[in-house]
């Protein structure tokens, strides 16, 4: 990638950093220090992966440099306006994305109750798996009922950076915010022993009465589906996972204060692990979602 705009920065000094200027994480003789060529700024080799090649006026030649995520996602983005203006990039026909989402929400909300069979109660959350005509790889429905408003309960699901408090292998980005309900995002997922992860995928917040904008909070459905973006390539090194849906129920109790919240995931991780090996983790995911209410119940009684 390379980009037209920028000039070379001053380089923070080693001496004024002794924590990653993006993760804070303290530097040590083995978490080594590293600059980004895009800022400047000091960071450890985590938050600094990417390579991009510069503007000339960087004078680093045609050869790809070391930036930070942060800077990262501002030359991805420049080059993407780029292209747009000289019509040489084709964004994503988002009207045959949407179309694409309602139909397999609709699909997987149709299947019959009889097609899942229980995999038991998994600390309070009841799981089911089934097998999906022509996949080798198992969908999965979660049930738990979460001790707070649907409003709360949507604040706390609809923030992957809160996601960390329980699930520290995930982190996101925005790559495009389409309007107040919708947008396309990237999440990386770094989970031990596994190869390092990456989805890119539209989603987005309807009323799940009617599947369009949202009219109240009688009931939320929150649904995404993998996409291609010029914004999210595949970096070297990650696998990127289809996620044929991911999809999310909240349906408000009537006392008021409990949400009766729903997981519908069908996702192929890709990579090498077998699709035996992923239908028999597939349970483990309950995990994120105990976590997920635990930190909102405790959240409403601090």
């Amino acid at each position: 990638m390379t980009v037209t705009t920028g000039s070379r920065p001053v380089w923070q000094a080693n001496s004024e950093a002794s924590a990653c200027e993006k993760c804070r994480r303290q530097f040590t003789l083995v978490f080594r220090r590293h600059h980004c060529r895009g800022c400047g700024k000091v960071v450890c080799d985590k938050c600094s992966e990417h390579r991009v090649i510069l503007p000339e006026s960087y004078n680093y030649g045609p050869s790809k440099q070391r930036v930070c995520d942060s800077c990262y996602v501002t030359l991805v983005a420049i080059e993407y306006q780029l292209g747009l203006d000289q019509g040489k990039v084709v964004p994503p026909d988002y009207p045959a994305i949407r179309e694409e989402l309602l139909r397999r929400v609709k699909s997987y909300l149709a299947l019959s109750e009889s097609g899942w069979g229980s995999a038991g109660d998994l600390g309070g959350v009841k799981v089911c798996l089934r097998n999906i005509e022509n996949s080798a790889v198992s969908c999965i429905r979660s049930k738990l009922l979460i001790k707070a408003p649907i409003n709360k309960v949507m604040e706390v699901y609809s923030d992957m950076d809160v996601w960390k408090n329980w699930n520290p292998y995930v982190s996101s980005r925005t790559i495009e915010q389409l309007d107040s309900n919708s947008k396309v995002m990237n999440a990386v997922y770094e989970f031990p022993v596994i190869d390092k992860r990456d989805s890119c995928f539209y989603t987005s917040v309807m009323d799940s009465s009617t599947f369009e904008t949202l009219e109240n909070q009688k009931g939320l459905t929150v649904a995404a589906i993998s996409v291609d973006h010029p914004l999210c390539p595949v970096e070297k090194g990650m696998v990127r996972s289809n996620m044929l849906i991911s999809l999310s129920v909240l349906e408000p109790v009537d006392d008021g204060i409990h949400t009766h919240f729903t997981s519908i995931v069908h996702s192929d991780p890709k990579g090498l692990l077998p699709p035996f090996v992923i239908n028999a983790f597939l349970s483990r995911g309950t995990d994120h979602l105990r976590g997920m209410a635990k930190f909102i119940e405790a959240k409403l009684q601090s």
